[in-house]
């Protein structure tokens, strides 16, 4: 499990190092003639080796908002850490998920599950 653990953090320091993969802020500038719109990134996914805190709450934000337009929310801790890996891939096409978005999901779910690791310190 924790080999697993390893390879998901390092996916998502993998993404977070690639602009594509990095979240990012939006900035719309209206003129005359056209709209400019300016995207920069934002805080990196990993920080230090720990899970980044805004990581885990933009997760929670897409989990709670669009999981639950079709169906009730399952609690993280219902599932475990692989199971919600299988969960999250099934369900992100359906709900329409970019892979930021399903980034996010799948950390906020792995950090909750049932098998996660108790001290969340060293995460």
């Amino acid at each position: 499990m924790k080999r697993l653990s390893v390879i998901f953090l390092g996916a998502v320091c993998l993404t977070a190092c690639h602009k594509k993969g990095m979240p990012m802020t939006s900035t719309t500038k209206e003129t005359p003639k056209e709209t400019v719109t300016t995207i920069t990134p934002t805080a990196p996914v990993v920080e230090t080796g720990r899970l980044n805190m805004a990581l885990l709450a933009s997760g929670q934000k897409v989990y709670e908002g669009n999981c639950a337009k079709c169906h009730e929310l399952k609690e993280p801790a219902d599932y475990t850490q692989d199971r919600w890996r299988g969960i999250v891939n099934w369900m992100a096409p359906k709900a329409k998920l970019d892979s930021m978005q399903k980034v996010q999901v799948l950390a906020y779910v792995q950090h909750n599950a049932k098998d996660a690791p108790k001290d969340k310190a060293n995460m």
